[in-house]
């Protein structure tokens, strides 16, 4: 089975005080320990990285672009980047 991992699953996880946290955390642990690819996108981090590093007032985590930026590391480690022009990818 193939699964493309929501954005706000993503953005859950890095909300330990969220309530839904740790359904995040779990859901994709388990599907990552029976084998399944997760997958993600391009428009996933773009979506990430705006809310991500928009300010809380704002309706965003308020992150600096270097915690986004580890966070998203994370993802790059653990789940498969579906298929994209690999220029656009890098921007």
């Amino acid at each position: 089975m193939s699964i493309l991992i929501h954005t706000n699953i993503l953005l859950r996880r890095t909300q330990p005080d969220h309530e839904h946290h740790a359904v995040a955390v779990e859901s994709v642990a388990r599907l990552l320990d029976a084998g399944e690819p997760v997958y993600f996108t391009l428009q996933n981090i773009a979506e990430f990285w705006s809310v991500a590093t928009r300010p809380i007032t704002s309706n965003g985590l308020g992150f600096e672009p270097a915690m986004a930026q580890a966070e998203v590391n994370k993802i790059e480690r653990f789940l498969v980047v579906l298929p994209d022009s690999p220029l656009a990818y890098g921007e």
